[in-house]
């Protein structure tokens, strides 16, 4: 659930910081993710675990659980450096303002991916 603030910027001066979703390019999320951290911000990607098939093999490979979207918490002040990152399209957001990801929505998604053994995209999510 997002939730819509007129003004998050003073919102995270006054409660502190704030999960952000970003989106990403096509298959750029862990560029994007990656790239973002090593600027300083704290980024959460939850992937999961897939096995693909190709002619010759079978691979098990680390995939996005939400393709396309990436968590960000706090960092607003330098949206600059957010929106120029390699992979990242843009803040999602309502009318230009960033849209607030509850600490609670984060949480759970990692407590499920811990506890859980197997979590993946529901197969009637289009993206």
């Amino acid at each position: 659930m997002l939730v819509r603030h007129e003004a998050p910027l003073e919102h995270c001066a006054k409660h502190g910081p704030h999960w952000f979703a970003i989106h990403t390019r096509h298959q750029h999320e862990k560029l994007a993710a990656s790239t973002l951290a090593s600027k300083g911000f704290e980024v959460f990607l939850p992937l999961y675990h897939a096995v693909r098939c190709w002619t010759d093999r079978t691979k098990e490979i680390l995939l996005p659980l939400f393709p396309g979207y990436l968590f960000l918490r706090g960092g607003l002040d330098r949206q600059l450096s957010i929106l120029t990152t390699p992979g990242v399209a843009g803040l999602v957001g309502f009318a230009g303002v960033p849209a607030i990801v509850p600490d609670a929505e984060v949480d759970a998604v990692r407590q499920a991916l811990a506890r859980s053994g197997r979590v993946e995209p529901s197969p009637f999510l289009k993206y």
